[in-house]
């Protein structure tokens, strides 16, 4: 069957489905309604996967029990067994703590939803209540890629692509984790179907929002949020030579709101666990793979067989959908009207971008 013969049935199929959701907010809505009801049933009741999800569970029970959210830790030292502080129980009156010890590893953006999250459950951190941050992070991941992708790609292939994402194994799988994923996956698209779709010049509250979401991906997971985006930001700059979308970003306003967002939480962490931290924090998780292992600790520079299997992990959790990729940027390359081009190429930017950032 040729690209254009399924492009014309699609559309024909959809014509009289689409009469009744025109609405983008509709779609959308329809498409996170799907999610949800992929991602709550029993959600409470399957067993924690992996020490991560377990340490990270252990660390919001703590947090919500001891009244500490300042800064979120894990038996009493660094994951890294930097220092151990001297009064573990005055600590963990300003600092949440796991069994008294403590665990930088990650920033507290997602241990602060997960802890919301069981203040509404009756003040009860179990296995429902520290995921659910995460269900609602993929649904709306979802309906965002919907709405955004409408004005994109068209309703039609935007709509079909919420569902395909929603019932992306490896996307399903990460919907039901007590993990920060889900949550950097919603700030950083968000970030970038905002920077792409922004009108020209870039209203300076487009600019502060863009901002204030690259603080938030940061707070989240570090340094991984903000390389990605500006990984694909600066590509696109290169590809498309948007060189003035780039610089429109150069905002001192918007600068100064990321820097005291970011700073400042990294500033009281390191006035409770030294400078250290900020090099383990920095250096050692997000770059510990490319320094000899004296510096990093991690076993030194990795093989290109790992990173190969990246690629092999993606092909295979992402399928069927995944394996469909190919044909379809051919045949969205051959048939799209002109106009939708550059639509088409940052998405090819984007996946790349990730795909590079995520297996170095």
């Amino acid at each position: 069957m040729t690209p254009q013969r399924v492009v014309s049935m699609s559309a024909t199929m959809s014509d009289s489905f689409f009469l009744a959701v025109r609405s983008s907010a509709v779609r959308a809505a329809v498409c996170a309604a799907v999610a949800l009801l992929l991602y709550l049933p029993c959600l409470g009741s399957m067993d924690v996967t992996g020490d991560d999800e377990a340490r990270d569970i252990g660390v919001v029970r703590d947090m919500v029990a001891r009244g500490g959210w300042l800064v979120p830790q894990f038996n009493s030292a660094f994951r890294y067994e930097l220092e151990r502080p001297s009064n573990l129980q005055q600590k963990g009156q300003l600092l949440p703590v796991y069994n008294a010890e403590a665990l930088q590893t990650k920033p507290p953006l997602f241990y602060w939803a997960a802890g919301a999250s069981a203040m509404l459950h009756r003040e009860t951190v179990d296995e429902w209540s520290a995921r659910l941050p995460s269900v609602l992070f993929a649904a709306s991941t979802v309906a965002l890629t919907v709405t955004c992708g409408a004005r994109m790609i068209g309703a039609v292939p935007a709509f079909l692509g919420g569902l395909m994402l929603a019932t992306m194994p490896m996307f399903h799988g990460w919907a039901r984790l007590a993990r920060c994923d889900t949550l950097l996956v919603l700030l950083v698209a968000s970030f970038l179907f905002v920077y792409h779709l922004a009108a020209e010049p870039m209203a300076r509250g487009l600019r502060l929002i863009l901002w204030a979401l690259l603080g938030l991906a940061v707070l989240d997971k570090g340094l991984a949020g903000a390389g990605l985006v500006a990984t694909v930001i600066a590509s696109d700059a290169f590809v498309a030579g948007r060189t003035g979308r780039l610089r429109a970003l150069v905002d001192p306003l918007a600068i100064g709101i990321f820097v005291l967002m970011v700073g400042g939480w990294f500033a009281l962490a390191s006035s409770q666990w030294g400078t250290a931290f900020v090099f383990r924090h920095f250096v050692a998780r997000n770059f510990s793979y490319f320094l000899p292992d004296s510096l990093s600790g991690s076993g030194g520079p990795r093989g290109w067989l790992h990173h190969l299997s990246h690629f092999v992990n993606i092909l295979t959790n992402t399928a069927p959908w995944g394996l469909c990729l190919p044909a379809a940027l051919i045949a969205f390359w051959r048939l799209a009207p002109p106009e939708r081009s550059p639509h088409l190429r940052f998405l090819v930017v984007w996946l790349t971008g990730g795909l590079l950032y995520f297996t170095m």
